[in-house]
């Protein structure tokens, strides 16, 4: 199977692709065959190697909600 999908980190201070970067790298290290375009990735694999990676993408991102609930001291749609 193939999944496209985007990641980027909102209300950042950081710059955005700092951030992409890791979730790059974390794609990169997972073996699977995948391409990087400006605004999206492709990633081939099966379900079951897909779908944990990208869980594990959103969880390195997840922690720029919780920084920004910190600082704010209230939860957020998110």
């Amino acid at each position: 199977m193939l999944i496209q999908f985007s990641m980027f980190p909102v209300g950042s201070s950081e710059s955005a692709s700092a951030e992409v970067s890791k979730i790059i790298d974390l794609i990169d290290k997972s073996g699977l065959p995948y391409k990087t375009s400006a605004m999206s990735t492709v990633i081939e694999g099966e379900w079951d190697e897909i779908m944990p990676l990208i869980d594990e993408c959103r969880l390195k991102l997840g922690g720029k909600v919780a920084s920004i609930e910190d600082k704010l001291k209230r939860k957020i749609k998110s």
